[in-house]
């Protein structure tokens, strides 16, 4: 159980800044044929 749970946080942890990317992907996307920037702008 240990080694499973350690593989698994080094993979989130390998692969969080390729999840952030495809997240900001699709959140700019939805926002720009959704609202525009409105809301982008908010959150900065």
């Amino acid at each position: 159980m240990i080694f499973v749970t350690a593989l698994v946080l080094g993979g989130l942890i390998l692969l969080r800044p390729l999840l952030k990317d495809v997240l900001s992907i699709a959140i700019g996307k939805l926002f720009r044929n959704g609202n525009g920037n409105t809301h982008i702008k908010k959150r900065d």
